[in-house]
């Protein structure tokens, strides 16, 4: 019986990931949905990927995000992946659809791959049994009233660029980006710069201050190299940290996935 292998995608980064498992893990038959989170900067930077891999699918599935509920939406997506049968599923992100997906769908095994730094909280916790709040257990009751499961245990295993240690029986396959060194001829030679990555966190995770004063560390233990502050496509940079960063740093707005820019080598190599 022919096997098809499930791909779910938000982010540009959870695409290019999903490439590089697609070539690391030699995946055939490969059907990619894509749900949309209703940000314009998000959906074209998803567009550029696609475009500039030009990998050919199976099928691609896009989900519109609503400004209501996609519930039916889900739904429908679900009850039309489910005839078929899965060896993998890959996606980026662990929540309601894709708990139901998993659920649903007959397949061998579950990869969750990057969407930034979030892995090594996800590596955690997701190890543990897993627990849902009042709002997410009515979430999943939901698909209940279309005949559809609402959720069932699974393993969860990745494909990672981090250096995991294995804590139970999860497979870690390390992802090396090999494809798009191979397909953009990534130079390895040594460069005088130091890229920070921007992340939308102050006012959220840690307040402005303590943002800047690990910024102000990073920046001064770099002091003899050219900073490039590679600005997150959420990421509002208040007053006081846009002065920091004016002082000592070059800010640069990457048009695409900052993986996939550097690989294009658009102008990001001229800053």
């Amino acid at each position: 019986m022919k096997k098809y292998n499930l791909h779910i995608a938000r982010s540009p980064l959870q695409l290019i990931n999903i490439l590089e498992a697609i070539e690391t893990m030699s995946l055939k038959n490969n059907i990619l949905v894509i749900i949309d989170r209703k940000n314009q900067s998000n959906s074209s930077q998803i567009q550029a990927v696609l475009n500039a891999v030009d990998y050919e699918w199976e099928k691609i599935i896009t989900i519109k995000k609503s400004s209501k509920s996609n519930l039916f939406e889900y739904v429908k997506l679900i009850k039309e992946i489910k005839k078929l049968n899965y060896e993998n599923i890959l996606m980026g992100d662990i929540d309601t659809i894709s708990n139901v997906v998993i659920a649903n769908l007959k397949h061998d095994k579950v990869f969750l791959v990057d969407d930034g730094t979030s892995t090594l909280k996800r590596h955690e916790a997701l190890l543990k049994n897993p627990k849902f709040s009042l709002q997410g257990k009515l979430k999943l009751l939901r698909f209940k009233l279309f005949g559809l499961k609402a959720f069932s245990k699974y393993q969860i295993n990745f494909f990672t660029f981090f250096d995991l240690e294995q804590k139970s029986n999860e497979l870690i396959i390390k992802n090396e980006f090999k494809n798009l060194k191979k397909k953009f001829h990534l130079s390895n030679n040594a460069s005088n710069k130091v890229y920070i990555l921007g992340q939308p966190l102050y006012n959220k995770e840690i307040s402005e201050e303590d943002f800047i004063l690990h910024l102000e560390k990073i920046l001064d233990f770099y002091s003899d190299k050219e900073i490039v502050y590679l600005k997150h496509r959420y990421e509002k940079p208040t007053d006081k940290i846009l002065e920091v960063l004016n002082e000592r740093a070059t800010i640069y707005e990457n048009k695409y996935p900052i993986e996939l820019d550097f690989y294009l080598k658009k102008s990001i190599q001229n800053i």
